[in-house]
């Protein structure tokens, strides 16, 4: 505390007060996925620690760097949909701070763990412990810029520039923090206080203080209702559009309830009519659901077959006891015909009961249908419920469901996405559970930790983040910083995504391995969950901290078929991955990284320069990455990175995994990596099989394999393993048309294909992909 103390009073914090704020210019850049980047854009030939000049043909510099006081974000230029330059790009109210730095006699390189951190004092000074090769070092930090995004800090005794979201720092010290910055009696200063406030949206301080600001000040008080005025909008739009997000979250009673305690007093008529909405449309779903349950029990009791009737009632009265908003769009067909006077009470049934079953766009008005289908759907469920070593189970519940009259292959494939979970968890939403995969004394033991988002239903189909613990973290910690806890809910519960932490990492490890444990531990743990949990297995996204981000880049580059996007932070894709690197060209990247971290440009990175640019493949094929990478200003140590975990559920918002693709051509290094999209294959080359990618210098080939089906319906595979497997389904396979298979060359398969329903429900009975589900495999 002296020490801070003797600072402030050589310097007095003189305090550069903006309140139209700032001149800095720039541009905002528009990605082609929606997303925006706001900083100052250059073109850049390639990835380098120090941006050159761009001198020359705009085609030689592939890449985009927009640059901000927080973070610089590298884009390759293809990327990007426009960008506008020379506008402002700092709108927000910013205070800044000039103090008069120590003697620095340190220069940091790459920042070492952070040992210990002590909070801002009111002059916006703290303490920071850093580990480095010399032994702990302490480090004494200033803010010299603050805004409602993120507070720019710099060492009062080395040579360190860096910042940290706003948002990490406590809400009352930083209050705290313009307090003793601002003179309480200069008006223009406590009126950029309450701006502050407001941009932070921290609406309760911002009313709190302007109260303060007209008790103090009679003569604003006409100021101050136009202030007021103005913050109760603010505080009504973000209102509502947390209402909006909730909604699509499907946390569908927080946002009915906060709708019904909206504030009214002083809100736009605009606003208020939006929330009118808002709130008639929940109770038009509720009414909606009501009248369907009700009018369902009326066309029971008017059927007059009793045998009819028997087989309805348990039907009807499970629909009746799991109707929700996530699956009432089933009914819809019914819904809209249920007074139609020229169906009859069976035929109505009907429609509800096949559309409960198939969705409503697959409904039809014939009850005994929907109720084979019910008898197929409950064959189903009891199918997906087996063990996986009871095949002799299984052949018999394919047996009886192959005997249910008008139920085939296209009915099978529109029921299975809407099978409830295959097994029971009734875990409490916000709260993290454990759950033991295999036996503990299994080698690998598959474990994991799992968070569910506020409201979870099982008929709703969710977003997942399997999140990929570093050596300082445990799973706990990462579920935490994506979801929060029961007590503050973090941003996974808000946006309703699961959060899936595997327990991956051996103790004895203190470097990312390489092996094939992890892989199993990863994917073993995503296929239990997509047994227990509904999840849409098209929005998985791959995080990783640390080693858990050497590790995200690994199953990245071997198991792109998963990931709807990877976000590795201070990881290092390196070892195995030099050598299949290509392979993450058929998945988004949000990499993040400290300027002095591992893994950053000082580092001279070799496959994150690579990706920027793209490559060309063994057909000519060019092949351009998907990705952002973001370096923070000073950063190192470890950083979580928090300030951009809003920008990366945005990129998380506009991201599908593609389901099919057409062309496959990967890399392979590990026999167990023998699986993308639709394309298996065993047997690989002994260079394969025994190579070591664990040694500090491992030495492999990679081996190639390929995959491609044309418009004219033909699958031509290039793999010289000893077996290789396709899986053909309707989306990119035309099942009433010629189908030819060609393997190295030579003609395996040249027929029509008919549908298997035992691929369609093994291959869901094993890695539960609702999503893909294949119609017919073919192996040679």
């Amino acid at each position: 505390m002296q020490f801070r103390r003797s600072i402030l009073t050589g310097t007095v914090l003189a305090i550069l007060l903006a309140t139209a704020v700032s001149s800095t210019r720039g541009g905002d850049v528009i990605l082609k996925n929606g997303m925006i980047l706001r900083g100052r854009p250059v073109l850049i030939p390639k990835l380098l620690s120090s941006p050159q000049s761009n001198a020359g043909p705009v085609p030689n510099y592939p890449i985009l760097l927009v640059a901000n006081d927080l973070a610089r974000y590298f884009v390759p230029r293809q990327q990007v949909e426009s960008w506008k330059e020379g506008v402002d790009i700092e709108e927000l109210e910013t205070f800044r701070f000039q103090t008069i730095p120590m003697s620095k006699t340190v220069a940091l390189g790459r920042l070492g763990a952070v040992l210990a951190t002590t909070p801002f004092d009111p002059f916006g000074h703290r303490s920071i412990t850093l580990q480095t090769p010399m032994g702990p070092l302490n480090v004494f930090q200033g803010i010299t810029k603050l805004n409602a995004n993120y507070a720019k800090i710099v060492g009062l005794n080395v040579d360190w520039e860096t910042a940290m979201a706003t948002s990490s720092i406590p809400p009352d010290i930083v209050e705290a923090i313009l307090k003793k910055a601002i003179k309480p009696h200069n008006t223009d200063q406590r009126l950029a206080v309450v701006r502050f406030l407001v941009e932070s949206q921290r609406f309760k301080s911002a009313f709190r203080e302007l109260e303060e600001i007209e008790q103090e000040f009679p003569e604003l008080k006409a100021k101050c209702e136009e202030v007021r005025a103005n913050l109760t909008q603010a505080q009504a739009t973000t209102i509502l559009e947390e209402l909006k997000l909730r909604q699509r979250a499907g946390q569908y009673l927080l946002a009915q309830n906060f709708a019904q305690q909206f504030p009214t007093k002083g809100v736009s008529g605009a606003i208020l009519q939006d929330v009118r909405e808002f709130i008639s449309a929940f109770e038009e779903q509720k009414e909606q659901a009501e009248m369907a349950v009700a009018s369902m029990g009326d066309l029971q009791a008017q059927l007059k077959d009793s045998k009819l009737e028997a087989e309805v009632a348990p039907i009807r009265a499970e629909i009746a006891e799991r109707i929700h908003p996530a699956n009432l769009d089933r009914l819809e067909a019914y819904i809209k015909l249920s007074a139609d006077p020229k169906l009859g009470p069976a035929d109505k049934l009907g429609l509800a009961l096949s559309g409960w079953a198939v969705g409503s766009s697959n409904a039809v008005p014939d009850l005994q249908q929907a109720l084979n289908l019910w008898k197929a759907r409950f064959l189903l469920r009891t199918y997906m419920r087996t063990s996986h070593d009871d095949s002799l189970l299984r052949d018999s519940l394919r047996t009886k469901l192959n005997d249910v009259e008008g139920v085939g292959p296209k009915s099978i494939a529109q029921m299975l996405p809407l099978l409830p979970p295959f097994v029971e968890s009734p875990l409490t939403p916000g709260t993290i559970e454990r759950i033991q995969v295999s036996s503990p004394t299994e080698k690998p033991a598959v474990a994991y930790q799992v968070m569910l988002p506020l409201e979870y239903h099982p008929d709703r189909a969710y977003p997942v983040i399997v999140a990929m613990h570093d050596l300082n973290h445990g799973p706990e910690q990462m579920i935490q910083y994506w979801g929060g806890t029961t007590e503050t809910p973090g941003q996974a519960q808000r946006h309703g995504y699961i959060v899936i932490a595997p327990e991956w990492l051996d103790p004895r490890d203190r470097a990312y391995s390489f092996k094939s444990d992890v892989h199993k531990i990863v994917l073993e743990s995503l296929y239990n969950a997509r047994r227990r949990f509904n999840i849409d297995s098209d929005r998985i996204f791959l995080a990783g901290h640390g080693i858990g981000g050497d590790a995200a880049y690994d199953l990245a580059f071997t198991h792109p078929d998963l990931w709807a996007g990877v976000m590795p932070m201070n990881g290092v894709a390196e070892k195995i991955c030099n050598f299949c690197w290509q392979n993450g060209s058929a998945v988004p990247f949000y990499i993040l990284n400290g300027e002095f971290d591992r893994g950053s440009l000082l580092d001279e990175p070799r496959n994150v320069p690579l990706m920027m640019t793209g490559f060309t493949d063994s057909r000519g094929v060019s092949h351009k990455f998907n990705m952002i990478f973001a370096e923070y200003r000073g950063g190192g140590g470890g950083e979580s990175y928090s300030a951009e975990i809003h920008r990366l559920f945005e990129w998380m918002s506009h991201l599908s995994r593609e389901r099919f693709p057409r062309d496959i051509e990967m890399r392979v290094l590990r026999p167990t990596d023998n699986q993308y999209f639709w394309f298996q294959f065993e047997g690989l080359p002994k260079t394969v099989v025994e190579a070591d990618w664990t040694a500090e210098r491992p030495k492999g080939t990679a081996f190639r394999v390929a995959a491609h089906i044309n418009e004219g319906n033909n699958v031509i595979v290039e793999c010289r393993s000893a077996s290789n497997t396709v899986l053909l389904a309707p989306d990119f396979i035309d099942f009433q048309k010629r189908v030819e298979v060609r393997v190295n060359g030579k003609t395996k398969f040249n027929g029509f294909l008919e549908p298997d329903v035992k691929v369609m429900l093994d291959d869901l009975h094993r890695r539960g992909d609702r999503q893909r589900i294949y119609w017919k495999s073919l192996t040679y």
